[in-house]
């Protein structure tokens, strides 16, 4: 699913392993070589998500609920 998240968002070229051959993977290779700066700029241009800062907010949003939770008896 990650891949083909890549891929959705123009990050990078799928190639399944059960269609993968010799020709397939060197065909797929040099694709990406001469695709390589669109692939850049399609990726600079996207907006990073902060996930792990995001998550850790959230984690920290719990905590805190949490300890309301048991200060309150609720």
């Amino acid at each position: 699913m990650n891949a083909q998240y890549f891929e959705q968002a123009g990050f990078a070229k799928l190639l399944l392993q059960e269609q993968m051959t010799a020709q397939s993977f060197v065909k797929a290779i040099m694709q990406l070589y001469e695709h390589r700066f669109v692939y850049a700029e399609h990726m600079s241009s996207f907006e990073n998500g902060e996930g792990a800062y995001k998550i850790m907010e959230l984690i920290k949003v719990a905590a805190n609920r949490e300890e309301l939770i048991n200060e309150t008896g609720l």
